[in-house]
């Protein structure tokens, strides 16, 4: 849903139910039973990303509209979506997660598959946590992801200054990702316990930017070292606690979905005609046409 919103920031009422259609639709066509989950409430790592809420709400409102009538089912995770596809994940409750966000893989994602655009056809790009642990040149685990999201920064925190992308891949190659994801979830949050050993973390970690032990840096970089230990918010503990103990379904005070029943639901024309006609409404007849092409290939691979 991000991806229309940004893609469509001024466009009307009815492209956006015009490119919600044609992605749902697409879909239909592929040997899987989608579940859409939506962002919740208790979320923590918050956007920076500005948007109209109001306006959001009922594009929100459409496509969970849209995703019924196509057959689909889905479900508002209590914290961020892709906590919930992590766990859901972990789990193997689904066999994989489809969304352009990576950061799924610091949930604990152990497939992703990356939402295909009208270009792609038949094409879809998946990783695998096991595959990027393996494959030569990225060989990283799941704490050395969070490592590397901690030091270059996203919208949601700004990281450390200075830190690109090659210097932060370099140095989550080694052990220091797995020790703090360790230290989260080990220590009580924001005890004395846990910042003693997170300070000890950083003394390793600065140790590894001023010496360059295993040459993945190519060099010492000690402005980073002196960075890292003169920066009293480096790492972000609402972030690093935002990926390490995320609120999901099966959190203390929730209940997981109903998933057992999760099963692809009927489609008729009357509830497609009832949602075009009115959501729709004033499209040129030339536009209505491709839609309901779109549909009628996806709604007979459904079920066949």
């Amino acid at each position: 849903m991000y991806q229309v919103e940004r893609e469509n920031p001024t466009n009307g009422h009815n492209t956006h139910s015009k490119a919600l259609f044609y992605q749902l639709a697409h879909l239909l066509s592929l040997p899987i039973n989608f579940v859409f989950v939506f962002d919740g409430a208790a979320r923590r790592l918050y956007r920076r990303i500005s948007r109209a809420h109001a306006g959001r709400s009922r594009l929100t409102a459409r496509f969970q509209e849209l995703i019924q009538v196509l057959g689909y089912q889905w479900y508002t995770a209590p914290g961020e979506a892709e906590a919930e596809l992590g766990r859901l994940s972990q789990l193997k409750i689904i066999h994989a997660a489809m969304t352009s966000d990576a950061n799924t893989l610091i949930f604990g994602t152990e497939e992703l598959m990356i939402p295909p655009n009208q270009n792609d056809e038949d094409k879809i790009i998946v990783y695998t946590s096991s595959k990027i642990f393996i494959t030569p040149g990225v060989r990283l685990r799941r704490g050395g992801l969070l490592l590397i999201a901690l030091l270059t920064g996203d919208e949601i925190h700004n990281g450390l200054a200075g830190c690109g992308p090659s210097f932060a891949h370099a140095v989550a190659h080694g052990e220091l990702g797995d020790l703090l994801m360790r230290v989260a979830r080990d220590y009580s949050q924001f005890s004395e316990e846990f910042l003693e050993v997170l300070e000890s973390w950083k003394l390793d970690l600065a140790e590894e930017f001023a010496t360059d032990p295993h040459g993945y840096l190519g060099s010492k970089q000690m402005v980073l070292a002196r960075l890292i230990m003169d920066s009293p918010s480096f790492p972000d503990l609402h972030v690093l606690y935002g990926y390490t103990s995320p609120i999901t379904s099966w959190s203390e005070n929730y209940s997981p979905p109903t998933y057992q029943s999760w099963a692809f639901l009927s489609q008729t024309w009357r509830k497609l005609q009832a949602f075009a006609s009115f959501n729709l409404a004033g499209m040129p007849a030339r536009f209505q046409a491709p839609l309901l092409n779109v549909y009628t290939p996806g709604l007979l691979c459904s079920r066949s």
